[in-house]
């Protein structure tokens, strides 16, 4: 290598630190001035901002694993103007610096776009977001929101970008598959966290719990993507003590899943449940079986007169879904919403939410995503999303018929009952428009690409910056 290149090689891996010290300079600037100058509660913002952002250039992979922790809770605040502004965003822009510089240095993270089966998936979370912002600026639903360029670009971040911008940021951003096995820990604590929330919530009310969210389903929805990640690891993982962690946050999951009453949500969990038990040792199977079925006795015990109890005749009716009053709602709601598809069936209206129903004291949504899709931003969004899924699905059940070590096959077999999850719930709810259920699927599809990574472009190891190949001594 000639000495000209070994030199541009050296700037092209310092280029990578200018923003990240660059803001660390400026917030500590900032934070010696809001001391001096501001009253002590005031000054705690830019202080913990220097922290955060003085630990995130040491481990820059903490930006995601905050993004994990925070998904399901509404942290948003009116700032500048702008209406829900999230904490979310925060981490998203620290994750965008990351990339950004990555890229700037040259970095063989680059080289993970490139990959063919990322191509397929990046060309269709293209299309999403280009035709998803046309759809949301020119919908008849909107045009009262419609204003300049700043707020119409907030508007279609808002709306459309915060939900799909994960998907490169966390393919690049992602170190190795140490990584990916942390990122699902973290998801597992997360859905525990947001269980013990709902099942402490619920002491307190009379309704189904909810959790962090407004309303049941959406608790459900939540629940159902994390589960079988945790059932996966419990049943595969060969961590002993994070296999009991991830059995514990398990039990705590079903619980405040029962606590939601959501019908839809347990369907969603038992077909998730089938596909791990399928592809897991059945000694496995049996012994967390005969441990269930074990604890089912102890509350029989301790309880008493289970079957008359509101929740379990609530659930007991699934036995027939003709006779489950709120399966026939759904389904005067499907045929509502075809009828406004078909009105305007490419563009769709720009939302998912109908507000003539209101006076018909309907529901404003449709209770199935890909209707719900389809209405929003026409058929063709509702199209690419069931591509992305059917995608997946072939490619985790590759994975896990492929996997050499427990590890991958535990993450693919996990990453398969998570997309029957989410398919089987989505039937019924619409909650694949919720910004915290597309981070869940985002960040599971750039998990799944870099399992598939050759590992020249992993960071094996890594805890700080990526160690770039420099040019040898001449």
């Amino acid at each position: 290598m000639s000495p000209w290149a070994g030199t541009a090689a050296r700037a092209a891996g310092g280029a990578r630190w200018i923003l990240p010290v660059g803001l660390i300079v400026a917030l500590g600037l900032a934070s010696g001035w809001a001391v001096v100058y501001l009253p002590p509660w005031l000054a705690l913002a830019p202080l913990a901002g220097f922290l955060a952002a003085t630990l995130w250039l040491q481990i820059p992979a903490i930006s995601l694993y905050a993004l994990v922790a925070i998904a399901p809770f509404d942290l948003s605040y009116q700032v500048g103007g702008l209406s829900d502004v999230r904490i979310q965003d925060a981490l998203i822009g620290t994750l965008c610096v990351s990339a950004f510089t990555a890229l700037l240095a040259g970095s063989r993270r680059k080289l993970r776009l490139k990959l063919p089966m990322a191509q397929v998936l990046l060309a269709l979370w293209l299309f999403l977001l280009v035709w998803g912002t046309i759809a949301f600026l020119v919908g008849p639903a909107n045009q009262w929101l419609i204003k300049d360029a700043t707020h119409n670009s907030w508007y279609v971040y808002r709306d459309i970008g915060r939900s799909l911008i994960v998907f490169p940021l966390v393919l690049i951003c992602l170190d190795n598959r140490r990584t990916i096995t942390r990122l699902i820990d973290m998801m597992v604590l997360a859905g525990a966290a947001v269980a013990l929330d709902a099942i402490w919530l619920a002491r307190y009310v009379t309704e189904n719990a909810t959790g962090p969210f407004d309303h049941p389903n959406g608790l459900a929805g939540y629940l159902v993507l994390i589960m079988p990640l945790a059932a996966a690891q419990l049943l595969m993982g060969d961590r002993p003590l994070m296999r009991i962690l991830h059995g514990g946050s398990l039990a705590v999951m079903l619980r405040a899943l029962w606590l939601s009453g959501s019908r839809g949500g347990l369907v969603a969990f038992l077909a998730s449940f089938v596909v791990v038990a399928i592809f897991v040792p059945r000694r496995r199977v049996v012994a967390v079986g005969a441990a269930g079925l074990i604890g089912l006795m102890l509350v029989l015990a301790l309880r008493g007169n289970l079957l008359n109890m509101p929740m379990m005749s609530r659930f007991i009716v699934l036995t027939d879904v003709k006779d489950v009053e709120t399966f026939q709602w759904r389904q005067e709601q499907w045929g509502i919403f075809i009828q406004r598809i078909s009105e305007r069936p490419w563009l769709g209206t720009g939302s998912d939410v109908d507000e003539s129903l209101r006076d018909l004291d309907r529901a404003q949504t449709a209770h199935n995503a890909f209707l719900a899709l389809s209405v929003k931003s026409g058929i063709p969004t509702a199209v690419v999303w069931g591509l992305l899924i059917l995608i997946m699905l072939g490619m985790s059940l590759r994975g896990v018929l492929l996997a050499l070590t427990t590890a991958e096959k535990s993450f693919w077999i996990g990453s398969l009952s998570f997309l029957v999850a989410l398919g089987v719930h989505n039937l019924v709810e619409s909650r694949l428009l919720a910004v915290v259920t597309q981070h869940c699927f985002w960040i599971i599809a750039a998990s799944a690409l870099l399992m598939l990574c050759p590992p020249r472009l992993l960071v094996e190891g890594a805890t700080t910056a990526e160690a770039e190949p420099t040019a040898p001594r001449r």
